[in-house]
């Protein structure tokens, strides 16, 4: 179509396709951002006399409450799941904060062990038609390294070793490729019956609801980090966000926790008694 004849109702139209396929209304903004910028400089090179995309009427984005699990039930989790032939992943998501996709994607090659650090590189997607394959991370922040907790890498230690058991028990019917958590067989495992089957499993070994979602362990990630006194910019870079103030608007239930911390400390501090100089 000529970009001439571009109407605001011609991309009305398409973001009512992309919701109509099931995506969310985030994804629609994300669109018209990209395709305001675009027409923008269309406009800047006289190619247009106004934007089109000023005049479409974007849907409200609705933001899903998160749930976290709270320091105890955070400790109930990982000790049910140390016991569990996942309990490696489920430590490093919900200590880490990377998020399903990126987790199980991960190759033993992107873990340095020595070093107690996991590289995020990848994601794995599942297609519609059957079948699945490595993806780019959602965006390019989204690549990043991550420091371990000490607990996480002796559990990956240990899940190493069982995997290399499996893979002897299962002989010609193992599929290598080098993924760090697999089904039995090494394929990939799927999402959907992570959530359902084996996070469920852990969740009631653990006494814990099970309405939590496996996506609130990388919430739960960042909510332990953020009271625990890490700067939000580290806890940022750590989930690979775009920013530090992405972090605070999406974690914004913390801050009252942190806002009465800090108030605390610079208050021992001004209100510190002045020791007496010698004479």
């Amino acid at each position: 179509r000529p970009l001439s004849e571009l109407t605001p109702l011609d991309l009305q139209s398409v973001y009512k396709e992309i919701l109509d396929r099931g995506l969310s209304a985030r994804s629609v903004r994300y669109v018209h951002a990209v395709t305001r910028q675009a027409l923008q400089q269309a406009v800047k090179w006289r190619l247009l006399l106004a934007n089109p995309a000023d005049a479409v009427e974007l849907p409200k984005q609705t933001r899903k409450e998160i749930q976290v699990l709270s320091p105890e039930q955070a400790r109930a989790f990982l000790s049910a799941a140390a016991t569990d032939r996942l309990g490696a992943l489920f430590a490093l998501a919900i200590t880490a904060g990377l998020r399903p996709s990126e987790y199980l994607a991960l190759k033993w090659a992107d873990l340095d062990l020595k070093a107690g650090t996991v590289r995020v590189i990848r994601s794995l997607d599942w297609l519609h038609g059957g079948g699945w394959e490595f993806a780019d991370t959602k965006r390019p922040r989204s690549r990043r390294t991550i420091k371990l907790q000490s607990h996480v890498v002796a559990a990956l230690k240990v899940h190493k070793d069982a995997q290399d058991e499996q893979r002897r028990e299962a002989k010609e019917r193992w599929t290598e490729h080098d993924i760090v958590f697999t089904t039995r067989t090494g394929g990939p495992i799927d999402e959907r019956n992570l959530a359902q089957q084996d996070f469920v499993r852990v969740l009631e070994a653990a006494k814990l609801p099970t309405s939590f979602r496996l996506y609130d362990l990388r919430h739960t990630a960042a909510t332990l980090a953020l009271e625990a006194g890490v700067q939000p910019k580290v806890v940022s870079e750590m989930l690979g966000h775009a920013s530090a103030a992405f972090t605070l608007d999406v974690y914004s239930h913390v801050l009252p926790h942190m806002q009465d911390s800090a108030a605390a400390k610079v208050e021992a501090l001004l209100m510190k008694p002045q020791k007496k100089r010698g004479k």
